[in-house]
């Protein structure tokens, strides 16, 4: 076998290497690498995603999950042709010792060439056993094309003359072969069509989820699990090919979703809200019971929009909502958009705590998703446990594993923190998924049938607002659970956002609701062209009454502390008394600080000052 000529096709190099005739990677080899991986990925994604894209192609989830791998078998199809083989000169020595023509011309890129190959194989039976749908080749094809980032389009493809694919018939024979091999390699490929009857996909996430799930399959089949390892016996590599793919996407700490909890009230789900020796439950406030009153009526993915005062447990009732979500398996994951990173930094570890108690699983990848993600330390050394370098540690204050929260490499790198099954992170990381950024689609496959969390949304300006409204439309389609949480929104925010929920389940809004602030307004995916509006009624004791003092002081601790000690009498409350002394300290123009530095000021000054559910700060 190793004699076969189309076997010094290449598809991959050592660059660190000098180049050879032998230094090389065959592209037979390359395509079933990458096939290999798509068929672990296939069997570890969510029962409702697979679900959903057999449906889309009329197909089962066996066939389906067959047809997937050839797709992602055959994406580096157009390497077969002169423009990219010319690449490495050395190699295409090897080719023209069985008359492989050259071409001079400048090469288009090869995932635009896999696109008409792909669509002539199709044409002319060789890869299923009656003739595509026009409209079904091209999805297919062009989904195929754009493994490395962007949706090729027709001006792309049509401008691949067959001159430049390589006119002589050699190179024809040459992917018709490859193709040939791949199906060979996997048993049913030849019956993983789908029915002539399908001539249109009607679900427009269908190309997007594909083109994702394609260029997942090939970054892990060109990962360094795949050694470049010349000429072999093409039986034997099959099989380190299936092992060396497994051990990729295990090594990545790429899993299937955990199974559901089960349900759980409210004081189990925050019991790490407790103070150290309470031992009286957590109890849900008037948002939090309101939320828990209306959770039996949601039948599917909703959308959810919470406006409250800060500190009234809207965090705690979109975690809520997400639990419910998962209980009833219409979520199999979170990821918590918040407006800095500062607030990001917050939530993970809220997220973190909550996630200890409901999640059955030994260990939890939680990702951290912004740019200076790295620099938060506690970060770092979960990732650190994570690959090994550091072991779990136990937490004799808390009772637990430090390591029950890891932070897998792989999904810390910038087009793949959204993979993670839980995530916090800033809000720019979600909307790249609707802007024209490489592998957009690959963020949107990412928040696909999660539960997704907008925080402080009252944070954003109208062109976050826009992009908002866009990317909530998506997550519509995509039948997600979506939670914006806000301290106040004007009506026509609060009206946009819920008409762009509609539109993305296919309907227009009609029943549009309203309530007294503080209010809830929801809508289910299965009935989208009514909002319903729900206010919250808060009881006395709820409702807190605030006075606000604006005092013009010197720029001065002392002058600061003799204006505090005035305005908050002795025995009401307040930062200290006579008897019970304080110091001030200024704690200003954290901006201008380094951020590394900035994030331990930060917690030094919450240590000194506190929150609402710690004990107060010794004076002493």
């Amino acid at each position: 076998m190793t004699n076969e000529p189309f076997l010094f096709l290449w598809g991959k190099t050592d660059r660190q290497l000098p180049a050879s005739s032998t230094n090389f990677h065959p592209l037979l080899f390359h395509l079933l690498d990458v096939a290999y991986c798509a068929e672990v990925l296939w069997s570890r994604l969510p029962p409702s995603l697979k679900r959903r894209m057999a449906q889309a192609v009329r197909m089962s989830e066996e066939d389906a999950g067959r047809l997937f791998v050839l797709l992602a078998g055959l994406h580096d199809l157009g390497k077969a042709f002169p423009g990219f083989q010319k690449k490495v000169p050395e190699l295409m020595g090897n080719l023209s010792l069985f008359d492989f023509p050259s071409d001079q011309s400048d090469p288009p890129p090869h995932n635009f060439v896999s696109v008409p190959e792909v669509m002539r194989l199709f044409a002319e039976l060789a890869l299923s056993p009656s003739p595509l749908p026009e409209n079904l080749s091209l999805l297919l094809s062009y989904s195929l094309g754009a493994h490395h980032g962007v949706f090729p389009n027709a001006g792309d493809v049509n401008g691949i003359t067959n001159r430049r694919l390589g006119e002589n018939s050699v190179w024809r024979e040459a992917r018709n072969w490859l193709a040939s091999e791949l199906r060979l390699s996997f048993p049913g490929l030849e019956s993983a069509m789908p029915p002539p009857s399908l001539t249109e996909v009607a679900d427009k996430a269908f190309a997007p989820l594909l083109a994702a799930l394609i260029s997942l399959a090939d970054w892990f089949g060109s990962s360094r699990s795949f050694p470049i390892r010349g000429l072999q016996e093409l039986p034997a590599y099959r099989k380190s090919s299936q092992a060396c793919a497994l051990q990729a996407v295990s090594g990545s700490g790429w899993v299937a979703p955990p199974p559901p909890p089960a349900p759980a009230d409210f004081p189990q789900l925050f019991s790490f809200l407790k103070q150290e020796g309470d031992t009286k439950e957590v109890e849900p406030n008037a948002l939090q019971k309101k939320v828990l009153e209306l959770l039996p009526d949601v039948s599917g993915p909703a959308f959810w929009i919470i406006e409250e005062e800060m500190g009234a447990g809207k965090t705690e009732s979109a975690f809520s909502i997400f639990d419910d979500a998962r209980v009833k398996e219409r979520s199999h994951g979170v990821y918590v958009a918040m407006p800095t990173q500062a607030t990001s930094n917050a939530m993970y570890s809220r997220l973190g705590k909550f996630l200890r108690g409901r999640v059955s699983t030994e260990t939890i990848n939680l990702i951290l998703a912004h740019s200076h993600a790295l620099l938060d330390a506690n970060y770092l050394d979960r990732m650190k446990i994570a690959e090994g370098f550091t072991e779990m540690v136990y937490n004799e204050d808390t009772g637990e594993q430090e390591g029950a929260l890891l932070v897998r490499s792989w999904f810390t790198q910038n087009k793949q923190t959204l993979l993670a099954h839980y995530g916090v992170g800033t809000i720019d990381q979600a909307l790249m998924g609707v802007l024209q950024t490489r592998h957009w689609f690959v963020r949107l496959f990412g928040l696909a049938g999660k539960t997704v969390v907008f925080d402080e949304v009252h944070a954003y300006d109208a062109y976050m607002n826009t992009l908002l409204s866009r990317l909530i439309e998506w997550l519509a389609e995509l039948d997600c659970t979506v939670v914006l949480l806000s301290a106040t929104l004007p009506q026509k925010t609060r009206l946009d956002l819920a008409e762009a929920y509609a539109k993305g389940a296919k309907a227009t809004l009609k029943a549009k609701e309203q309530a007294p602030y503080p209010r809830i307004t929801r809508i289910e995916k299965g009935n989208p062209e009514t909002a319903d509006a729900f206010h919250i009624e808060k009881s006395d004791v709820n409702t807190k009454a605030k006075t606000v003092l604006l005092l013009h002081l010197a720029n001065s601790p002392e002058a600061i502390k003799a204006a505090l000690l005035a305005a908050i009498p002795d025995g009401v409350g307040g930062c200290g008394s006579e008897q019970n002394p304080f110091s001030v300290s200024c704690c200003h123009h954290m901006e201008r600080l380094a951020v590394e530095r900035r994030g331990g000021r930060g917690k030094r000054i919450a240590r000194r000052v506190g929150s609402r559910r710690s004990p107060p700060p010794n004076p002493s």
